[in-house]
């Protein structure tokens, strides 16, 4: 048993809500954690169902609202941030019934901050976009038991909140973009995981830019 290189467990927790806050912008000024995501989009389905082998992408923030199920073969991506300082797009799940994710639910990352070479303050990095899944009445699954799928867990498979961009540099590097989150709420039912490593990942904190000095914004000392 210690010998084996991937480690697949169940926990099962009823009636509960997972909260995991991604990590803050580092080697830049501080900013405010920002509020949730402003949503650009609301989806109402009465059914939410993407196959295996099949994507659906998302340009913006965008919520969904399902009157049944919801079953994540494939993948839900949400886009990289856009332009200088661009915030990933989030993904917000509000389900009546399950919902099962054995694919890929994966929000956008933030993208680099302005740089101001020799001028001003560095742009801030965008923010990491977030994740939340909501079953009002029913239960959330996430992951499977299957070995292989198990050990894809990562890249093709979980739930990924995006990291945030780098400061752009500047006369002071400006601050990285907060890192996205994640959140599962079953407030009726049972939250359940099939452990694997990379089945979840939590926003990283985009670093800080450079701080660059050119010539002309230099002055002798005297």
């Amino acid at each position: 048993m210690h010998k084996e290189k991937l480690l697949i467990a169940v926990v099962a927790v009823t009636a509960v809500t997972f909260f995991i806050i991604g990590c803050s912008g580092g080697h830049g000024p501080t900013l405010p954690s920002p509020d949730r995501p402003s949503v650009s989009d609301v989806i109402q389905l009465d059914t939410l169902v993407i196959p295996e082998g099949q994507t659906q992408n998302l340009r913006t923030n965008t919520r969904y609202e399902v009157a049944g199920i919801v079953d994540i073969a494939g993948s839900l991506v949400g886009a990289d941030g856009s332009g200088a300082g661009g915030a990933g797009a989030s993904i917000i799940i509000e389900a009546q019934g399950n919902i099962s994710v054995t694919g890929l639910v994966r929000a956008g990352s933030g993208s680099k901050g302005l740089d101001r070479v020799g001028t001003d303050l560095g742009g801030a990095g965008g923010n990491g976009g977030s994740v939340s899944l909501t079953s009002v009445a029913g239960d959330i699954t996430i992951g499977t038991p299957s070995a292989v799928a198990a050990a894809q867990a990562g890249a093709t498979r979980g739930v990924r909140a995006g990291n945030g961009g780098n400061g752009g540099d500047g006369l002071l590097g400006g601050p990285g973009g907060k890192g996205g989150e994640l959140e599962l709420s079953a407030p009726s039912g049972t939250v359940t995981i099939h452990q694997a490593r990379g089945l979840f990942h939590v926003g990283n904190g985009g670093h800080g830019g450079k701080g660059v000095v050119i010539g002309a914004a230099m002055r002798p000392r005297r």
